[in-house]
């Protein structure tokens, strides 16, 4: 039992990539399930392959992050070089099944343009320091990241689904509601991330939001977007915008959030193990949408 908790946590890096690319098959089933009544396989295996691909891709350009923050996890990728080929191939292999089926489309290429550049020192910029024109990932310009990732995951989930397939009966409105509710839950997410590397990041010179503005102003101006997002859903349902059952399910996604952002605050040497709060947004989100097709 004990060696099989140290392969678990010697394996942790690689599993969390895992469970990303699970929770990213699962909500794209269930937006499916919910607006059309049914599940095709294959939007939610590509972008499974999309969401694993990019996150690798991610892991061996993070090196200077991953050794301020996190040495277990820069040691786990350095130390299997094949996961950058196999992350290569899997994103080629997603193309080619939506290439074949006569589905590759714009959106997609932006998908696995945005995600290569946000690993990839692609980005024009014009160094002040320097005086010259650089190129940077868009994971180096602070405040940028956190809303690339937010606004792939609240429009993927609904696009991959609905560009695959032309007959998914969308509501316009609660579509909108819910692509925002999971933007605001990946920004608190990514931003929270940052917020607990703040430490590592400053020694390493990493440029974040916190690193720049400080620890508690980005606690402090997720929670108010938190409590507006709240306070707006609560005011819409009042006006009779949409049914309680939808109301509850976006209320909780923006309330959530401030459960580890609150806990953060508190301090203590536990606050660390706060890192598996902020990745249940994808698995609240995704319960929330079946058990509205279940009782609707």
């Amino acid at each position: 039992m004990h060696s099989i908790y140290l392969l678990l946590k010697d394996m942790k890096p690689l599993l969390v990539v895992i469970y990303l690319a699970t929770m990213g098959f699962l909500c794209v089933s269930a937006v499916q399930w919910h607006f059309s009544g049914h599940i095709d396989i294959l939007p939610g295996i590509v972008f499974t392959g999309f969401i694993f691909g990019i996150y690798v891709l991610n892991r061996y350009t993070d090196t200077r992050e991953d050794f301020a923050n996190d040495v277990g996890k820069f040691f786990f990728f350095s130390e299997r070089k094949y996961l950058l080929y196999a992350a290569f191939l899997i994103l080629s292999a997603s193309c080619l099944a939506l290439f074949s089926v006569g589905r590759l489309n714009g959106y997609h290429l932006l998908v696995l343009a945005i995600g290569v550049a946000y690993s990839y020192k692609l980005i024009p910029y014009y160094s002040t320091i320097r005086g010259s024109w650089t190129r940077v990932r868009i994971k180096d310009i602070p405040g940028l990241k956190n809303l690339v990732v937010a606004f792939l995951w609240g429009a993927s989930v609904f696009a991959f689904p609905l560009l695959y397939r032309n007959h998914l009966v969308l509501e316009f409105q609660v579509v909108v509601l819910f692509a925002l509710a999971l933007f605001f839950s990946t920004l608190n997410n990514t931003l929270f991330d940052d917020i607990r590397d703040v430490a590592g990041d400053s020694v390493a010179n990493i440029k974040t939001l916190p690193t720049l503005f400080g620890e508690r102003a980005c606690i402090y101006g997720l929670s108010s977007i938190n409590i507006i997002w709240a306070a707006t859903i609560l005011a819409m349902l009042a006006f009779g915008l949409f049914s309680v059952a939808t109301g509850v399910v976006l209320f909780a996604l923006a309330v959530y959030p401030l459960s580890y952002l609150g806990l953060h605050t508190t301090g203590g040497s536990w606050s660390r193990k706060l890192e598996v709060l902020p990745e249940l947004d994808l698995l609240i989100f995704a319960g929330g949408i079946i058990s509205l097709h279940l009782l609707t």
